[in-house]
């Protein structure tokens, strides 16, 4: 059972999102991978983000790059590499080792994307 304290935390984080953040979208495509099925489809998923930069400390030109953004999403839907994010019209791929899930005990609070163009 999660510990109240962070579920609290997880509901703070997602309206302080939702304040100081903007919609953007998740996009979830599906198929395509089977020869009998070879159309695939895509979706969207609605969600509040707050983009950040990284430092120039962080910037190594290979892991983060300078057009690289950080973004924060909420606990309500687990990002994965798969998925591309849409902010602002702009598609960016997430990057595989760019997801980071803040979770102090058994509840998922926030998570930071390494998003790229």
């Amino acid at each position: 059972m999660p510990n109240p304290t962070h579920t609290r935390l997880a509901a703070t984080a997602t309206r302080l999102i939702a304040l100081h953040g903007r919609p953007m979208q998740l996009l979830v495509s599906s198929g395509g991978n089977d020869p009998f099925s070879p159309v695939s489809t895509n979706s969207e998923l609605d969600i509040m983000g707050l983009q950040t930069k990284f430092s120039t400390r962080e910037i190594d030109g290979d892991l983060i790059q300078v057009r690289d953004k950080r973004i924060l999403l909420d606990s309500t839907v687990v990002p994965t590499s798969d998925m591309r994010l849409r902010d602002k019209g702009i598609d960016y791929s997430i990057v595989k080792d760019g997801i980071e899930e803040i979770e102090p005990g058994l509840k998922s609070i926030i998570y930071k994307v390494q998003a790229r163009l």
